[in-house]
């Protein structure tokens, strides 16, 4: 018995409508927990990403396939980074052997690691925003 109505069982039309507001909560409540794990989620991702610094990419030289030694490599500012790719320019030697060149890295467990940019670039692997400057320069 509902006391609202006097004693009496309320109306279909009031279980109707009762039950429309708690769907219409449920709805909200769903939606607003999806958009927090979808944020959190991006978030995460971002956050295991490594520093987009020189200092971070020539660390990354070490590890890969990119070809230039980290003991006679320069990484130049400004480096470049687009989600999980960085790329920039190196000097690579000493004096007048010294040459400049482009180096390509791929987001390997939060820490970069230098690639060979020709097949990463010949399959459009790299971002559009990184990719004029990683693989159409030398």
């Amino acid at each position: 018995m509902d006391s609202q109505h006097n004693g009496r069982a309320p109306s279909v039309t009031a279980i109707r409508g009762r039950i429309a507001i708690l769907v219409a909560a449920l709805v909200a409540v769903a939606a607003l927990a999806a958009t927090s794990a979808g944020a959190s989620t991006r978030g995460n991702a971002a956050a295991k990403r490594p520093p987009c610094t020189a200092k971070a990419l020539h660390a990354g030289l070490k590890r890969g396939t990119g070809g230039f030694k980290a003991s006679n490599t320069r990484v130049l500012k400004p480096v470049r980074c687009v989600r999980a790719w960085a790329a920039a320019d190196v000097v690579v030697g000493k004096g007048n052997s010294a040459f400049d060149a482009v180096a390509l890295w791929r987001d390997s467990d939060a820490r970069w690691v230098s690639v060979d940019r020709i097949k990463p670039c010949n399959r459009h692997q790299v971002p559009q925003k990184l990719f004029k400057f990683a693989c159409t320069t030398s």
